[in-house]
């Protein structure tokens, strides 16, 4: 019986360590106006993002380097947003959007002007997620799955580079964060797919647990 639970107990471990989470902080991040002007990039700065019809309406984004990442096959990824206890007025939806080499060649600037293209690029093109906000989401986290075309894109700037996610919000809300919201307060979860070697260990591992169990 004890070599039933050894082995049962090494399975466990095992398939705990498959699909293991990667985290990455948010590496630069910001936001952009209508007007085309730019907080610039950094891992303290604001990301708030105004609906279309409000003074000043913007848009957020967020910058991750994947460049010392070592190559893998991305199964699922969640983006972490955190909101302080005031960070939404209002009622609204969050959308995530890609964003085009143009404007990733401007972002991770410390800021720009006039770049209304930027602003344009940033809430719009190709979804990665949306979803709903209200007030209760203050002092807590927004999460977004990332859809078939973000983890498409992600997997593509996997090693490479920088991968790149704009934020819009519609409604009649705010979606606003403080420069207080720590870098490790917003952050990509990843998880990798199972190793060849680790499906191998695993199936090895099974083996010798139903082996062991026809031996008591």
């Amino acid at each position: 019986m004890k070599s039933t639970r050894w082995g049962v107990a090494i399975l466990f471990a095992v398939t705990s360590c498959l699909q293991a989470q990667i985290i990455l902080p948010v590496t630069y991040r910001g936001y952009v106006q209508s007007s085309g002007n730019s907080s610039g990039g950094g891992v303290t700065k604001n990301f708030v993002a105004n609906h279309p019809g409000s003074i000043t309406p913007t848009i957020s984004w967020f910058g991750f380097d994947l460049s010392g990442q070592t190559a893998t096959s991305i199964v699922s990824a969640k983006l972490y947003l955190y909101n302080p206890s005031s960070g939404i007025t209002g009622n609204g939806t969050y959308t995530l959007w890609d964003v085009s080499s143009a404007s990733k060649n401007l972002l991770n600037t410390t800021g720009f002007s006039g770049q209304t293209s930027v602003y344009a690029d940033l809430g719009g093109g190709t979804s990665y997620g949306s979803r709903s906000f209200t007030t209760a989401d203050n002092g807590n986290y927004m999460i977004f799955d990332l859809n078939a075309s973000g983890l498409a894109d992600l997997q593509t700037s996997w090693g490479s580079g920088f991968f790149h996610i704009g934020g819009a919000a519609t409604g009649n809300s705010a979606f606003a964060n403080s420069n207080t919201v720590l870098q490790n307060q917003t952050y990509l979860e990843i998880v990798p797919e199972p190793s060849t070697f680790s499906l191998l260990v695993l199936g090895l591992g099974g083996i010798a647990a139903i082996r062991r169990r026809k031996d008591i």
